[in-house]
């Protein structure tokens, strides 16, 4: 695979907060997707500055509220409009539009359990999925004008949610994968995501060509995996033209400047979120 990004996720600042946009989407004219980083809000310590947890308590509760407020006044979103799932790692995908609106989107004990992607027609509402090390699939169809946004870390990417919410876009609003546009979030790199034996042997198990994106480090006795090249694989083999397809060279536990990490920070994070709408 080419080491050249047809398309980027690019840091910009908007309203001086930084914001990373992706250029596939947001040149469409059709839709508009922001990721955000860790800089420009009001939390502090390991959970500074823009801290988009919904649901761990770790870090002020009002943060929250202020956070969601800084980044989508920026980006010109409104609060009222945002549709989320609880993420579990799983592969359970729901079609949502205004009906699914919360009264109050901070009111934990509404959301539904194990929902790690959620899809939409509704020009109405805007999709809210978040990570701290997991990559952010957020999908676009200028044709059927649908949207998706779906969480994966290793755990989603084994259960196989990436293929299911491009199936689910075929099946569903007719979507052809040659026409999707994809933006992927920075996520934790080759560099830093190590593991032991068995989970590497899980990724060999799923598809033997893995392999060649798994290298061995013999200093710490770890395998390191490449989650973007593997997910890229799984996108290409979904149908998606890779020229549809943007991203960047960020990881999450490197660029600490940047980033959340639950890796870097042993659990002790913020969160990193990503945002995606249609245009009316």
């Amino acid at each position: 695979m080419s080491n050249r990004i047809e398309n980027e996720v690019k840091l910009v600042t908007l309203n001086d907060v930084p914001v990373l946009m992706a250029e596939n989407i947001n040149n469409s004219g059709g839709a508009e997707c922001f990721f955000s980083t860790r800089l420009g809000g009001v939390s502090s310590g390991s959970y500074g500055a823009m801290n988009l947890n919904l649901f761990k308590t770790n870090d002020n509760v009002p943060n929250a509220r202020k956070n969601f407020n800084i980044f989508c006044n920026a980006v010109s979103i409104s609060i009222d409009s945002l549709v989320a799932g609880r993420e579990k790692h799983t592969n359970n995908i729901a079609i949502v539009d205004k009906s699914s609106l919360l009264s109050d989107f901070f009111d934990r004990d509404k959301y539904q359990d194990h929902i790690d992607g959620i899809i939409t027609q509704d020009s109405d509402i805007t999709l809210f999925a978040y990570g701290s090390d997991c990559m952010l699939f957020m999908f676009f169809d200028p044709s059927k004008r649908v949207v998706a946004a779906v969480h994966a870390g290793w755990k989603g990417s084994l259960n196989g949610i990436v293929p299911k919410a491009v199936k689910i876009m075929v099946d569903e609003f007719q979507c052809s994968p040659t026409d999707i546009l994809v933006a992927l979030s920075p996520s934790i790199g080759h560099c830093c995501f190590e593991v032991d034996e068995p989970v590497k042997l899980l990724f060999e198990d799923y598809d033997g060509s893995f392999s060649k994106h798994i290298s061995y480090r013999q200093e710490k006795n770890k395998y390191h995996i490449d989650l973007l090249r593997i997910n890229l694989e799984l996108l290409k083999k979904s149908g998606i033209s890779q020229n549809n397809i943007a991203y960047s060279s960020y990881c999450t536990m490197c660029d600490d400047d940047l980033f959340h990490s639950y890796r870097r920070d042993k659990g002790d994070n913020g969160v990193n979120g990503a945002f995606i709408k249609l245009l009316r």
